[in-house]
């Protein structure tokens, strides 16, 4: 009894850990795995795990961390790398030999975790209205916007679950709070601009909806696949809109060549970009704008502004984006909140706005067209992506067998960027696709293993229920464009729900021998 209540502390731990305390997590595993070591029937525990093929295959997936080692030649990185990925061995081989908890527990600790990660995004709301930040990222201060992302996915599922599931007797007010709390976090995560949070809700619903579809079809399953296809096709007509107003050029402001105090204005109309519909370089006198902008801030025209750009540029793009005449009479128009806005880097009135999602359209099409125009990489994070994908796809090719180890993933990937004269050479970066970063370190055949350790154990057990579908398909599209199994929290968030999921489950009433 008092070993089951160890058990279920440890795993509360790491579930309130997740969203806020990588310390926590590290503790719970210590916890765990130490109270699973000092039970009496650990021999039989043993030898019902290489009985249970999903775990043993699950687990595969460090072993051939640990068979990188054998042709790796930068060890210090390996190790870090084998000992960052122990809990897909740890928690696999604890949840696949443990006794099954009860439904009540299993509730209490799904939804502690679902509590835990509205607290923490509650925290980055907070710091996000009570800070000017333009980057939202600096927002979390616990963990990755990304990983909290993943989570609060995780959380609206099991909300929804406990929501709708006919098994659950919850009170209704019980119920509109968890919906409350469900529509909270999807609005976090698009006010936060947390893009990949919105692609993997995206990619998710198609994707389980197509299948759910497809496996038993209804009128209410056919409801609502309609539903999220009308949605889908709205947002589709909104971002198609939005993309031809913002590079489509309108002449709003009249003149004849000359400002209002009769000075000429310059044209720059092929050095800059189009920007909210209008040529950022055309009809500019920054003489006048020097002038005004030095009366009314104290940071200098010609300086820096608090985001690292210059002032004179941020100044010009902010004039663009709200059709104001770029002279003294249009720096003159600006208000005092828009030249304080101007002094912490923000270039564009849309960017001030932080109920928008026309905000981070706008930054996005701003990253390409200065990718389009200068072939410059490190302002956009979509276009840096697909570069670090065929600078991956690259390594693969010329280690397809074997691929480079488990420790010389990241120095291979420098001396590619180096070898391809890339302004990327000196960030440390990965393949930002942990498909390609598996292929990297282990060759075509390690992939294919990856591949088959991941979907293998869910097959086998059948587990289709609405809980972990969603989990997998939610974790599968992070990986698309992250390295979602090269940090603690991201590799913790795969080893603890895909077991838990499938071996903890009690709503589920299937344990394999």
């Amino acid at each position: 009894m008092l070993r089951e209540r160890i058990h279920l502390l440890g795993i509360i731990l790491l579930v309130i850990g997740l969203p806020f305390s990588r310390a926590f997590v590290s503790i719970s595993y210590v916890i765990i795995i130490t109270n699973w070591l000092l039970d009496k029937n650990i021999f039989k525990k043993f030898g019902d795990f290489f009985k249970n093929s999903p775990a043993l295959i699950l687990t595969s997936i460090y072993f051939i961390h640990l068979l990188g080692l054998l042709y790796t030649s930068d060890f210090s990185y390996a190790w870090l790398e084998v000992r960052t990925k122990i809990p897909i061995l740890i928690l696999p081989l604890v949840f696949s030999t443990s006794k099954l908890i009860e439904k009540k527990e299993f509730i209490f600790i799904v939804i502690i975790f679902c509590l835990a990660v509205v607290a923490s995004f509650g925290s980055a709301i907070y710091f996000f209205f009570a800070h000017s930040y333009i980057d939202t990222r600096d927002a979390f201060h616990f963990v990755s916007h990304i990983r909290l992302a993943q989570m609060a996915i995780i959380a609206v599922s099991i909300f929804l679950w406990v929501i709708f599931a006919k098994k659950i007797n919850i009170q209704w007010w019980v119920k509109i709070l968890f919906l409350i709390l469900s529509l909270f976090l999807i609005w976090a995560i698009v006010i936060l601009e947390v893009m990949s949070g919105l692609l993997i809700i995206i990619i998710t619903l198609v994707v389980t909806s197509i299948f759910y579809l497809f496996k038993t079809p209804n009128i209410n399953r056919l409801l609502s696949a309609l539903i999220i296809a009308i949605v889908l096709i709205s947002f589709s007509i909104y971002l198609a809109i939005t993309i031809k107003n913002y590079n489509t050029p309108k002449d709003y402001a009249k003149n004849n060549g000359l400002t209002f105090y009769g000075n000429k204005y310059d044209n720059f109309i092929s050095d800059y970009p189009i920007e909210s519909g209008s040529f950022i370089g055309k009809d500019v006198c920054f003489s006048e704008m020097k002038q005004c902008w030095n009366q009314r801030s104290e940071l200098a025209f010609d300086s820096i502004d608090m985001h690292g750009n210059p002032v004179k540029f941020t100044l010009l793009r902010f004039l663009n984006s709200k059709h104001l005449t770029k002279d003294f009479k249009g720096v003159w128009k600006l208000s005092k909140k828009e030249i304080s806005f101007i002094e912490k880097g923000f270039a564009n009135v849309e960017y001030t706005n932080k109920f928008s999602l026309k905000k981070r359209i706008y930054k996005l099409l701003w990253e390409y067209n200065i990718f389009k125009k200068e072939n410059y990489i490190d302002e956009s994070s979509a276009v840096k992506r697909l570069f670090l994908w065929e600078t991956g796809l690259h390594l693969v090719a010329e280690k397809p067998w074997f691929g480079v180890g488990t420790g010389d993933v990241k120095n291979c990937f420098a001396d590619e960027l180096i070898k391809e004269k890339s302004s990327l050479s000196e960030d440390h970066l990965r393949a930002h696709n942990q498909f390609i970063s598996i292929a990297i370190a282990f060759g075509i055949p390690g992939f294919l293993w990856f591949l088959f350790a991941i979907f293998y154990p869910f097959i086998k057990k059948h587990s289709y229920d609405f809980l972990f579908m969603i989990f997998f398909i939610s974790y599968l599209s992070s990986m698309l464009w992250e390295d979602s199994l090269e940090t603690q929290i991201g590799v913790t968030i795969f080893a603890f729900f895909y077991p838990f999921y499938l071996f903890m489950n009690p709503y589920l009433n299937k344990k394999l021998p």
